[in-house]
Order: structure tokens, then sequence, then C-alpha cells
């Protein structure tokens, strides 16, 4: 609290005097593996295992495997039973349908690489080391036990309701794009769409972000104000909103993130202090890093803070050098020159990390983002209204159902248009 009372100079020192060392502390903290960690003992790359755990996260579910981490506590090898502890990351080939908090006896075959080296990064950030493959010659067996955290059970509780009201309103496809949209699950999009996203440069639509927190606070901001609720209520409501928001899609680290960014916003405004956008930034990103430190490795968390830093910072300036003091006056004007100077400045930001990561170059975003964001609050506001009534008014849940799906077709026609015109992206190996 501290942060939003000093002067700027003053708060940005105190950040990086807190912020370094804390930093260096959480991340030597989070790579220490202690003795009994199930890395620390030796098993042969591919060797069958059985192992004993509990679920620790929401399984997700694919087409040809299903997957999830396992918090394991027994390890038996070449007939031995070793008591271990951590993660591993459990690919589920019988397609088993577990749930969060259930413990499980699996056998298969444990690695300690697999996939890409980017892959394993990514496991890696998330405190797994090893994969464990359960095919026909494995099994998976349920102790009837159950050990969770009750928080996050219930968050997942919500999530798993959720997708399945997606599911029973609309089609496949327009379901999957909306779970991803509204709710952070990625699993039911087909790889066409998902494809067609990254190919226009729109796939981050699909990750709930800081962008869709964004819209999502608009919205409700909007809806109370015509209920003439005054300003500090309005905050208070829509920050006990956002939390709320982040249960319907299980916790999920991304949108944890960037709810916390919004918060911090808000309540720089519910203080009445002047609003700077560093401080905010400064202060989310110190309180992520310090919770889990192994964030700043995490591509969503890079791409997260760039973008809203390219727009804040490089929006302005693209502005005045190409339209000048002559687009300020009109408003239809000066909305199309703030959407393109946001667009292009967002593009010039993340286009160097998003050839790195994914090898494309797409020309498309920085004309297909200034259709797309606007649009984007249209499909956001018609899935919650089709999430909200479909708790309690199935007859108003298939009247927004209809709506929410001619949304999504149109967004993916949409889509599709953009990715045929020629010479819009290019891949590079």
């Amino acid at each position: 609290m501290t942060f939003f009372f000093l002067k700027e100079a003053y708060s940005v020192l105190l950040l990086i005097i807190l912020g370094i060392p804390l930093g260096v502390l959480s991340l030597k903290n989070f790579q220490y593996l202690p003795s009994s960690h199930i890395t620390e003992l030796y098993i042969p790359d591919s060797e069958i295992v059985i192992l004993k755990g509990v679920v620790d996260d929401f399984p997700a579910r694919r087409e040809i495997c299903d997957s999830f981490a396992l918090k394991v506590k027994e390890v038996t090898f070449r007939g031995k039973i070793y008591k271990v502890e951590g993660k591993v990351k459990v690919l589920d080939f019988l397609k088993k349908r577990v749930i969060y908090g259930e413990e499980l006896i699996l056998k298969g075959r444990l690695s300690k690489t697999y996939g890409e080296l980017s892959y394993q990064t990514y496991l890696r950030q998330k405190g797994i080391y090893s994969v464990l493959t359960v095919g026909k010659s494995g099994f998976i067996k349920q102790t009837g036990k159950k050990r969770y955290n009750l928080l996050k059970y219930l968050a997942f509780k919500i999530r798993t309701r959720n997708i399945t009201l997606l599911f029973k309103y609309l089609p496949s496809p327009q379901a999957g794009i909306f779970s991803a949209m509204l709710l952070g699950e990625r699993s039911y999009i087909s790889p066409y769409f998902n494809r067609l996203f990254i190919q226009t440069g729109t796939v981050h639509i699909l990750a709930i972000s800081g962008l869709h927190i964004g819209i999502i606070g608009f919205i409700l901001n909007i809806f109370l104000k015509t209920l003439r609720l005054k300003r500090r209520l309005r905050y208070i409501l829509i920050i006990f909103f956002l939390i709320f928001y982040c249960f319907l899609t299980g916790l999920r680290t991304p949108v944890i993130r960037a709810t916390v960014m919004a918060i911090v916003l808000l309540f720089g405004f519910f203080l009445r202090r002047q609003a700077r956008i560093s401080h905010s930034l400064s202060i989310c990103c110190l309180l992520i890093l310090i919770l889990r430190p192994s964030e700043i490795f995490d591509i969503s968390f890079q791409l997260s803070f760039l973008s809203v830093i390219s727009i804040v910072y490089l929006s302005p300036k693209i502005k005045d050098f190409l339209f000048g003091e002559k687009f300020k006056k009109n408003r239809t004007p000066r909305f199309f020159s703030d959407a393109f100077s946001i667009s292009l400045s967002w593009w010039l930001g993340l286009s160097p990390f998003i050839f790195y990561h994914f090898k494309i170059i797409s020309f498309m975003p920085i004309f297909v983002n200034i259709l797309i964001i606007p649009y984007l609050s249209v499909v956001i506001a018609l899935g919650i209204c089709l999430l909200f009534f479909g708790s309690f008014s199935p007859f108003l849940a298939s009247i927004f159902a209809q709506s929410a799906n001619l949304s999504i077709v149109l967004l993916i026609k949409m889509i599709e248009l953009f990715s045929k015109v020629p010479f819009s992206y290019f891949y590079i190996k």
C-alpha cells in the first residue's frame, strides 16, 4: 500500500531495493530440490515404474490422451518402494477420466526428457521434471481416497460445471473457443482453428489475459454505472467479481496474473491516486515473482507485461508521429488513429518474441486487431450472459446461446478470411 503514497522516484527506488534481493532469494528457494524429491532417485530413462500420488491439477482432455500433474508420494522401482515427493506429468493414453484430488496408483514409463527442449523448460517452470506415460501395458487404479485443497477443489468444480454448460448449449467448435476465451481451457480447440489464430496473429484472444480481464471489467463498470452506483462502490464490486472470475477459470496462473494487475490498478483508483501504469506494473510484477519466481521464464508472463509496456509507451509516440494533432478533434478519426497506434505498438513489441517462439512472422495483427478487439467485447459479453443465465434459467440461456453461437461463427469467418490474404504471414525454420 505504501507505493500509492510515495513519490514516483522513491517508489521506483523502493521497488528496486526490494525486488532484487527478494527475487534472488525466492528463485534460489524455488530451484532447490530436497533429497527426497523424485528426481534425486536414480531411475533409468523410460523405465517402467509404479507411482502412488494425488492428481494435483485440472486434467486436460484431448483426443489422443489426457494429461495431468501428479503429486507423487511413493515410487515402486525394481521391487523396492521409495517414499518421495515432487510432481510428475502424466500422459494418460487409457483416458481413465480422473479428477482433481483423487489418489491414484499408476504404472507406466517414467522419462526425464520428453518432447522438445521448450516443452521441458515449460514443465520445469511448473516444478515438473519427469513425465509418466501410461499406455496399454500400464494401468491407473483409483484408491477411492481424496486429498485436495478445498479452495482449489471448489474452483475446479465450478470450472468443470461451466465447461459442461457451454457444450450443452453450443456446438462443439464454438463451445471449445468459448471455453478457451472465458475459462482458459484450450484443449477443446481443434488444431485447424488453433493454426488459423496463429497465422492471423490473433491467438492471444484464445488465452485469458489482461485484455480479457480489462474487457470484463469495462463491461461490468458500464453495467454498474447504469445502476447509478458511486464510483468507489463500483470499483469494490468489480474487484470482487474479478476474484470470483478467477474461480470460474479454475485459478489458472495467467488469469490470476491478469486479475492481480487489474486489482492493483483499481485499488489505485479507489484511493483516488493518479493512475501510473508503471507503478501498477511494477507492483504486480513484484507480487507475482515473490510468490512464483519461475514465472519470469514463462512465455505468457513475458508477453503479458511486454504487450502492456509496448502499448503504454509506444502507442502515444506512434500516434504523434503518424497522425499529429489533426486527428484529435473529431471523434471517429481519433478512434481509428488510437486503434491503429495501439495495434501497431503491440505488433512491434511482441513480434520478435512471437517469431522466436513460434517461428512465424505475421503482418495481419496490425490490421486485424483493429476489428477483432472491439468485436471481442461483444463476444465476451454474450458468453458471460450465457454462463450466468445457464445456471438458473434454461430459457434465457438458450436465447443467449443463439446470439453467442452467431458471434463465434462470425469471428471464425473473419479469421478464415484474414488467413487467406496473400503473403500475410511467413513460417521461417
